[in-house]
């Protein structure tokens, strides 16, 4: 049954806050349930022959049930109200008790000890006795081991049980039944307890508690609706599902996140209907047949990734890497290939690439290893949309195009190597962004901010390079207000140009483009802020102040006069000659600046 620990009064007491991680990182519960647990069942395959099934579905209790359901649920409600009362009053004012289940098969289930918490390789034991710990090596979703959180996070109750089956070792072929309460220090008659609480057999005080093995397993299966019979796997129930994990939200995130594994055949859904309880089978099928319930441009999007998967190594241009990791540029093709390949993009055509990325670990051999890169140009009146996948899952946080670049992209890392495990080190919690500045990633990789910047930008910058033509200004738009013909539009020229230097220091000088209108007597702002990538660009003042105190960022000026802002980050300038320079800096030259000039006559 359930054990509840008391408070001990030495060392020091600490509230669950992981679940911050997921509010602030995703949507919405629902895709932050589906991202996680999906993840999970894709860890865990059986082998890599093997589809991965996974099964969605809310089940209600029957009401000749429900007496059982209370005997699984009394003990943890009074701890509920001490700790949470408002979700102890959803709770207690429920008139029909559902259970959210989820269920994996073609799977391991969890392996490893079942009785310590101190074996670190035992996936049984990191899942039930420990938040913040991982057994997951490289080539897997997970990194950090707090992203099951989300579990308990999605009862309104704090709580779950799960059900695993394991395909070999000890204890193997049968089911193992525990369960597990999230909840805050509290205080319930006179006595505070610790937060984490644990379901399942405990033959003294003091000893570990550990899964029923028994009929019990069968009662609470045929209780929450399991479909698991004798397959390996792990199913998970969780009681009271709680409003903010919108059902029809499920099946949209399943599609929206597992494309990939969908249309490659390593995963198949059954999403369960709330209303009908019709099962929708989510295989490549059902994907296409959905995806308009995603957005309008889903289907589009999705086809272009069916395609791209599916092309031969034969089809890829590879782009030589340098071990610098150089921004991507048209430098790295020749001229003849450049011409070929913007006909193509011109005419529609699907392009892929194996750009080399360099990855040097602290340990062990370092090398390039192949990053893939699919590039085609967006269907009419489609917007574009830049994806990234790792390991099956969407890192959908990397999107940069927003809808402002025409081209479909797919950046898709699979093999399971050193560019793969620096990735997945990059991300946070919620595993929906690279960070450039990752302190896990730089642990084990010496390089792993050039290797990461790279891995953000190819695909904005390989757009860039194809669509050379593409997006241009038409002069003839508005013809038909001009029948007498149009009138010469004023060639464009700025009175300035912006550079820097391998100092970090921001340069203005003055245009040399012919007719270039004159600076002297005016005046013009500079802005610089750093590129938030994901986000364009932010200006904080935790980043840098530019003024005139000691711990400021300086300006210096020739041949112009200039005044520091208040805002912290922008300088007005006034030439008194049109041959003048500003330098302002130095600034973090491993950040992207974002410099703007706002020239006014």
């Amino acid at each position: 049954m359930w054990h509840f620990l008391k408070l001990r009064e030495e060392g020091v007491g600490m509230d669950p806050i992981h679940d911050n991680f997921f509010v602030q990182d995703t949507a919405n519960l629902a895709e932050s349930l589906v991202r996680e647990t999906l993840q999970n069942s894709l860890d865990a395959r059986l082998d890599e022959a093997t589809q991965v099934r996974v099964r969605f579905s809310l089940n209600t209790v029957p009401g000749a049930k429900k007496a059982v359901f209370k005997k699984y649920i009394s003990e943890i409600i009074p701890h509920l109200a001490a700790a949470k009362p408002n979700l102890a009053n959803i709770c207690n004012s429920t008139v029909e008790a559902q259970f959210l289940v989820i269920e994996d098969f073609g799977t391991k289930g969890l392996l490893g000890d079942t009785v310590s918490n101190r074996d670190i390789n035992s996936g049984f034991s990191n899942f039930w006795r420990h938040v913040g710990k991982t057994e997951k090596g490289s080539g897997k979703g997970g990194a950090f081991g707090i992203g099951k959180v989300v579990i308990p996070m999605s009862s309104s109750a704090c709580t779950f049980f799960g059900i695993t089956v394991r395909h070999d070792g000890d204890k193997s072929g049968f089911p193992l039944f525990m369960g597990q309460s999230m909840l805050p220090q509290r205080t319930l008659e006179g006595i505070a307890y610790e937060p984490f609480v644990l379901f399942g057999f405990q033959s003294e005080p003091g000893r570990a508690v550990v899964p029923f093995e028994n009929q019990q397993c069968k009662e609470f299966a045929d209780l929450a609706g399991l479909t698991r019979q004798k397959e390996p796997g792990t199913s998970i129930a969780i009681p009271y599902p709680s409003t903010k994990v919108e059902w029809d939200k499920v099946f949209t995130a399943i599609m929206k996140h597992y494309f990939q594994p969908i249309l490659s055949g390593d995963l198949v859904v059954e999403y369960v209907e709330e209303s009908a309880g019709k099962t929708i089978t989510i295989d490549k099928k059902g994907l296409l047949d959905n995806a308009s319930k995603v957005d309008s441009q889903f289907p589009d999007q999705i086809k272009f990734v069916d395609e791209s998967i599916k092309k031969p190594d034969s089809e890829f241009i590879t782009i030589k890497g340098n071990e610098n990791n150089s921004e991507l540029s048209s430098s790295r093709f020749s001229e003849e290939n450049l011409i070929s390949m913007r006909k193509n993009y011109s005419e529609g055509k699907l392009l892929c690439f194996k750009l080399q990325v360099f990855v040097r670990p602290k340990t062990g051999q370092s090398g390039f290893f192949p990053l893939r890169l699919f590039i085609r140009k967006s269907p009419e009146d489609v917007g574009g949309v830049d994806l990234y996948v790792r390991n099956g899952i969407s890192v959908y946080n990397n999107s940069t195009y927003k809808g402002q670049r025409a081209s479909f992209a797919l950046e898709l890392v699979q093999e399971k190597d050193h560019l793969s495990e620096l990735l997945r080190l990059s991300e946070g919690p919620a595993h929906n962004q690279w960070y450039i500045t990752s302190p896990r990633a730089a642990e084990l990789y010496s390089n792993s901010e050039s290797v990461i910047r790279i891995c953000r930008t190819a695909l904005s910058r390989l757009h860039d390079i194809l669509c050379v033509g593409e997006e241009k200004e038409n002069e003839t738009a508005l013809a038909s207000f001009f029948p007498m013909g149009m009138p010469e539009l004023p060639k464009k020229s700025a009175p300035f140009k912006i550079s820097s230097n391998k100092d970090g220091y921001v340069i203005v000088r003055n245009s040399s483009d012919p007719g270039s209108p004159t600076v002297v007597g005016h005046s013009f702002t500079i802005k610089i802020s750093y590129e938030r990538i994901g986000r364009g660009a932010g200006y904080s003042r935790c980043d840098f102040i530019i003024g005139a105190a000691s711990d400021e960022i300086k300006a210096t000026a020739k041949n112009a006069s200039f005044t520091y802002d208040t805002s912290g980050n922008s300088i007005t300038l006034n030439p008194i000659s049109e041959e003048f320079e500003l330098k302002v800096g130095p600034f973090d030259v491993k950040r992207n600046l974002d410099v703007r000039a706002n020239y006014t006559k």
